[in-house]
């Protein structure tokens, strides 16, 4: 297919009806046009057989061309990539057509009648990106490429301030503000006071007037329905079988959903994988280094002798009901202790179970069907000492990262379309939940070294010397926030250590299950408690005599060393440095995460649901594959993707990038949930039955719908309470925009004294294409 030349569509649009067709074709492939005419209509039609969608006024039969797609509707999907699709030829790449007759190798490139040929050929895509705001600068994040682009994902802690959309092969931009204005502290306590109490009001109160003051006639009554919940939908009726789509609000057949937590394809992958967190391929190395020292310090210097309390630690600390199993560790149990039991919301999923020499208890257990979704407690008890620990259980077939949609809608001006914005997923800012932040609540006597870093850092392990420890008593290594200068009570990764795991004279290395993300500027505490006073470690002060001589100056002079009875009062030492190492990562620029493919199932949509975590120049890209891998396409987390065909297996890969070797993306890959859907070809949507004190003898509806070519949506009404249905028609129809034609249809009913008030539509499509309703208003005379 050849690009257009300049001026070619008003030349068409010239000439009338099927002699439109005649000439195009012509154009684009002079003798030979009635061969490619058949050749490319897979469905056997010619362009002449198609009506024209919109209305032109001049009869023409050419627009299934001109407008881009025509769908197959009818009978069975195709089983392969083969679906009937015309794309616009802005998309088609110019001469790089490779056209094979099969069969035929001496005839060259031109098609046969009646023949069977392949034509391969490159084509554009376009793409959307984000202008976002950071703290210190305006940037722009590239939506990934696709023939229908989504919106990429903004970092957390940033400000998206518009969307791009950038057309295939074309410089014509399209910008969206997102309405992002300075408003002063003043007026934001002034919305927040006002906006509860006016926005439903007034909502319902321009809704309501603009039905009433459709029709002249005396109303009894107005109802109306915008299928953002289902609150007016009578979901257990016996006729019911549609779905009410909440995020993008509209009304459709029902369908099945299938929910699977991936595993890891772990020889397929190129990623760092840690306990329940992936990042970018890194090599660890030493970030800090102080490894000079004068003397040994105890790190129980107040001689608190209390147990530290016991601790349970779960992972993957997000899962799913049903699906996904979590391992829990516990420590600072009854050492050698029997009988230990582990309880999720209160049910028991591990007994029996015994500890170590030093206390520490390892389980794990499926997340119990019958939980309750949120943040449940696992509860690890010995007998003598509990510990617990949050686990936020999730519906598997709940998308659970969008907190809100912002939905703008389309501006109409006398039947003119003025500006149409797409709806925007805001979604639940999980930075803390992906890097395991939690909080202590009972504070003990431990030594702490402050540090910090110039620029974002990912931290892997802690490097200490012990010059003396205990015979059965661990030592409890964390690493902890700060504030003023001191130690707070936030934990970002700790680890219990046993006597036996303990090297005297030389370095200890502390490796933390998951690593813990330090940002730049921002100071942090290493941690060290015990109950018992045997533990010392080195340490380097000024002025005395270290390993090089006389130690003259600070040895680490961005932290200092502090002691404290309780965790609240410090006394900080500040000649004192505590000798240690802070390891990290330095990261390559790309990375994939690959996971096991799902096969002998049957999709029409796909769903993605995941927590990660993006920092500024990083990204993460989400990509689809239905044929093995031959073939990629991009998914967005928490949008749906519909698929050109059935699919009848699914693989799923995670691109990793970043443009900084200090910083990575990083993902919770025990908890990537892809949800897999397969439309029904009918269904029925009911509204509650509404009762009025007078009968009805006629009704008006006004509906949103889009119909695509092969589907249809036919309209019902009752005024008995839906012992008899009574079939609607239309009466007119009104383009709001590309993707929805408002349809109004009246009803005069057989019997004008009947006062329950219903309405029913009944759709048709198939598993691939399905006809929608969006919103619903009537009024009632």
């Amino acid at each position: 297919m050849k690009s257009r030349p300049t001026g070619f569509w008003p030349a068409i649009e010239a000439v009338p009806g099927a002699a439109a067709v005649d000439a195009e074709w012509k154009a684009r492939f002079g003798n030979d046009y009635g061969t490619a005419k058949a050749l490319l209509r897979p469905n056997g039609k010619l362009a002449s057989s198609y009506p024209c969608k919109i209305h032109r006024g001049c009869g023409c039969q050419h627009d299934v061309i001109h407008h881009g797609v025509d769908e197959i509707v009818g009978g069975n999907p195709p089983a392969s990539n083969t679906s009937g699709l015309t794309m616009s030829p802005a998309q088609i790449e110019p001469g790089n057509l490779s056209i094979i007759n099969f069969g035929r190798t001496d005839i060259g490139d031109e098609p046969v009648g009646g023949s069977n040929c392949s034509i391969d050929y490159d084509y554009y895509i376009g793409r959307k990106d984000i202008i976002y705001a950071t703290t210190r600068e305006i940037k722009r994040l590239e939506g990934a490429p696709a023939d229908w682009p989504k919106l990429p994902i903004v970092p957390e802690g940033t400000l998206g301030l518009c969307s791009v959309d950038c057309p295939p092969n074309s410089v014509d931009l399209t910008v969206f503000n997102f309405g992002v204005t300075r408003i002063t502290m003043d007026q934001i306590h002034e919305i927040i006071k006002d906006v509860e109490d006016l926005k439903y009001n007034d909502a319902q109160f321009q809704m309501n007037n603009e039905l009433q003051n459709r029709d002249a006639q005396t109303k009894k009554g107005v109802y109306s329905d915008d299928f953002s919940n289902d609150a007016q939908s009578d979901i257990y009726h016996s006729e019911w079988s549609a779905r009410i789509d909440e995020v993008r609000q509209f009304a459709a057949p029902n369908r099945a959903a299938t929910p699977q937590v991936l595993d890891v394809d772990s020889a397929g992958s190129d990623a760092l994988f840690k306990d329940s967190l992936v990042l970018l391929p890194g090599t660890e190395r030493v970030l800090i280094e102080q490894t000079d020292w004068s003397e040994d310090k105890n790190i129980n210097p107040y001689a608190v002798f209390e147990k530290p309390d016991a601790a349970v630690e779960v992972t993957p600390n997000i899962g799913r009901r049903g699906q996904t199993g979590v391992a829990v560790v516990g420590s600072n149990f009854t050492p050698g202790a029997t009988g230990v039991t582990v309880r999720c919301d209160g049910k028991v999923v591990a007994s029996d179970l015994s500890g170590d020499a030093v206390g520490r208890v390892i389980a794990s257990f499926v997340i119990p069907d019958d939980v309750r979704n949120g943040n449940r407690v696992v509860e690890m008890t010995d007998g003598t000492y509990s510990a617990q620990a949050n686990l936020q259980v999730n519906d598997p077939l709940v998308i659970t990262r969008i907190e809100r949609v912002v939905v703008n809608r389309t501006i109409v001006q006398r039947q003119t379309i003025v500006q149409q914005v797409p709806p925007r997923i805001i979604r639940v800012p999980v930075v803390r939940t992906v890097w395991r932040w939690r909080w202590v609540t009972r504070r003990r006597d431990p030594l702490a070294q402050t540090f910090s870093f110039g620029e974002n850092r990912v931290i892997s392990a802690v490097g200490l010397h012990f010059t003396q420890k205990d015979a059965s008593i661990p030592v409890t290594i964390q690493i902890r926030g700060v504030t003023t200068g001191l130690p707070n009570e936030v934990i970002l990764a700790e680890k219990v250590i046993a006597p036996s795991e303990i090297a005297l004279g030389s370095e200890t290395k502390i490796v933390f299950d998951d690593p813990f993300y330090a940002e730049a500027n921002t100071s942090y505490a290493v941690v060290l408690l015990t109950n018992s006073t045997n533990y010392r470690v080195r340490i380097a002060t000024l002025g005395r005599l270290g390993q090089n001589g006389v130690i003259t100056r600070q040895t680490y002079t961005a932290g200092v060393l502090l002691e404290s009875s309780n965790a609240e009062t410090w006394t900080p030492l500040n000649s004192s440095d505590l000798t240690m190492r802070i390891y990290g990562y330095d990261f390559q620029s790309e990375g994939e995460v690959r996971f096991q493919p799902i096969t002998g199932v049957q999709f029409s949509d796909l769903n993605l649901d995941e927590y990660s975590s993006i920092p500024e120049g990083c990204g993460i890209v989400w990509e689809y594959s239905t044929d093995g891998g031959v073939l990629w396409d991009a998914i967005v987390p928490a949008e749906e993707e519909r698929l050109p065909n059935l699919a009848a297996q699914v693989l799923v890969r995670a691109i990793l990038f970043s443009n900084v070797p200090n910083d990575s993306p990083v993902l919770n890959y025990k908890d990537v949930n892809l949800i897999g859907y397969l439309n029904d070809p009918t269904g029925a949507y009911l509204n509650r039955e509404n009762e009025l004190t007078q009968g009805v003898s006629s009704t008006k509806v006004y509906t949103q719908m889009n119909i695509p070519s092969g589907t249809t949506i036919d309209w019902f009404a009752s005024n008995d309470g839906g012992s008899t249905w009574e079939p609607m028609s239309i009466q007119t129809t009104r383009e709001i925009d590309q993707e929805w034609t408002e349809y109004t249809l009246t009803r005069t009913f057989t019997d004008p004294n009947g006062n329950k008030v219903r309405y029913k539509a009944e759709m048709t499509g198939n598993n691939l294409v399905y006809p929608r309703i969006h919103t619903l208003g009537a009024t009632l005379s």
